[in-house]
C-alpha cells in the first residue's frame, strides 16, 4: 500500500491555479484541485488502512477518474512549458488547453509518453489500467471480481500507485517549472 498519497503543496498559489479544469464553472462552483486530490487521498488511505472492503470498488472508480484528470493536467503543464521557448502565444495556450482536455484518455497518454513525461513502464501502466477501467465499468454485469476483497484491494492498491506517480510528476514539474510560472499556465495567461 502506498505510504503517502497526497499532493504536496508547493505554494498557496498551487490551490489557485489548478483550477483550469473546471474554467466553465461560475466561481462559486469551482473547488480547489488540490483539496479534491487530498480529499481522495484520505479517503483511499482510510478504505485501505481500516480494510473497509465495502469502499473497494467505490475508491477504485474514484481513482480511475483521478487518474484520468491528473494525466491530462501534467501534459498540459509540460505541453505548455515546452511551448513557452518559442514564446507561446495566449490563443495557442488555449488552443492546446482545449485539445488535452477534450482528448480521450488514450491519446493523452500516448501524447505524455511520446514528450517524455512519462517512462514506458508508467506508459504502460496507464494504458492497462484504461482497459481494465473499461471493462469493469462497460462490462461490470460480468465482472466476476466484484465480490472479490482480496482482488479489489489489490486493484485499488495499484491505483493508488499509479496516482502517486502522477502526483510525483506534477510536483517534479511545479519545482522545476516555478510556481508562479505553473499558475499562468493553468490560468491561460502563457
Amino acid at each position: 500500500m502506498p505510504d503517502n498519497f497526497r499532493a504536496i503543496i508547493l505554494e498557496d498559489r498551487c490551490f489557485e491555479g489548478t483550477r483550469f479544469f473546471m474554467e466553465k464553472l461560475p466561481d462559486d462552483k469551482r473547488v480547489d484541485i488540490f483539496s479534491v486530490i487530498n480529499k481522495a487521498g484520505d479517503e483511499v488511505n482510510s478504505t485501505l488502512n481500516e480494510k473497509n472492503e465495502g469502499m473497494y470498488f467505490q475508491d477504485m472508480v474514484l481513482l480511475y477518474s483521478l487518474i484520468e484528470n491528473l494525466i491530462k493536467m501534467v501534459t498540459l503543464m509540460q505541453l505548455l512549458w515546452n511551448k513557452t521557448e518559442g514564446n507561446i502565444l495566449i490563443g495557442e495556450a488555449q488552443t492546446l488547453r482545449k485539445f488535452v482536455l477534450n482528448s480521450y484518455y488514450a491519446t493523452v497518454v500516448k501524447l505524455a509518453y511520446s514528450i517524455g513525461l512519462v517512462d514506458y513502464p508508467l506508459f504502460q501502466k496507464l494504458i492497462r489500467l484504461k482497459g481494465r477501467r473499461d471493462d469493469i465499468i462497460h462490462q461490470f454485469w460480468l465482472y466476476s471480481h466484484r465480490n472479490d476483497a482480496a482482488h479489489l484491494r489489490k486493484e485499488l492498491e495499484e491505483l493508488a500507485e499509479t496516482s502517486n506517480s502522477l502526483i510525483g510528476i506534477f510536483n517534479k514539474l511545479s519545482k522545476q517549472i516555478g510556481v508562479d510560472e505553473v499558475y499562468d499556465f493553468v490560468q491561460g495567461k502563457t
